[in-house]
């Protein structure tokens, strides 16, 4: 999905829009390699543009795309009141404990796919009472800023794919070791990130039939919303 956006973003080329929100759907797996992503601009207005992106693995004769993505922007306006009805759980309110574990690496220090070579997942000190619901933080390795210090608004995508973090440990204790593959992900863009550490708040809202859905809120290391998701996966056994 990020890699979508972010090719969205780069076709349009308007400095003066930003990133407002996103919908991706998962439509095949897509293995390490080369991608292509198509991009169409259905509308560039003076307020804002639409762009559709589809992504393929490059080299791959089936015409069916791995992955669809919608991307709206629009212009910044000035003046208009604010209105902020969610606020950051306590559990996020301090940064992980460098020697806090890592997602995704085992005992030996290493990581246990090329994903977590570049991404650092770690659970935040406190978590809710809520099975259901699960603090975490995240960075990449080397942060994806732009020259004024703000994320590249497309890597949220990464941090912004959470219902795993919610879903599947109250599942596995029931159905065994399992992974979460996204169907689909929409997030809203409230604010630019800023900082190495995105904080993420990750709730399941409903699992039946190995379908779950929820929603994440992903919040800068100061406490200011960067984006809301809106998240559906399958959950599938690991054989084994």
């Amino acid at each position: 999905m990020a890699a979508m956006l972010h090719a969205a973003e780069l076709a349009l080329g308007r400095t003066d829009f930003r990133m407002t929100s996103a919908s991706a759907m998962f439509c095949r797996p897509v293995p390490c390699g080369p991608v292509m992503v198509d991009v169409d601009i259905l509308r560039n207005g003076r307020g804002g543009a639409q762009v559709l992106a589809t992504l393929r693995c490059a080299g791959d004769a089936d015409p069916t795309p791995n992955g669809v993505a919608t991307v709206v922007f629009a212009a910044a306006t000035g003046g208009w009141p604010e209105h902020h009805g969610l606020t950051r759980h306590p559990g996020l309110a301090e940064l992980p404990d460098a020697r806090a574990p890592r997602f995704g690496v085992g005992a030996d220090g290493r990581a246990v796919m090329p994903f977590f070579h570049e991404t650092d997942w770690r659970d935040a000190a406190v978590q809710p009472a809520d099975p259901l619901q699960r603090l975490a933080w995240f960075a990449f390795r080397e942060p994806p800023l732009r020259g004024d210090g703000t994320w590249v608004p497309a890597m949220l995508a990464v941090p912004g794919d959470a219902l795993g973090l919610a879903a599947v440990p109250p599942v596995t204790a029931i159905m065994g070791p399992l992974t979460s593959p996204s169907l689909q992900i929409s997030i809203e863009f409230a604010a630019p990130a800023r900082g190495e550490w995105i904080g993420i708040d990750s709730r399941c809202h409903h699992c039946e039939g190995a379908i779950a859905s929820g929603v994440a809120t992903l919040w800068s290391a100061d406490g200011t919303l960067v984006a809301t998701v809106g998240q559906s996966a399958l959950l599938r056994r690991i054989p084994g």
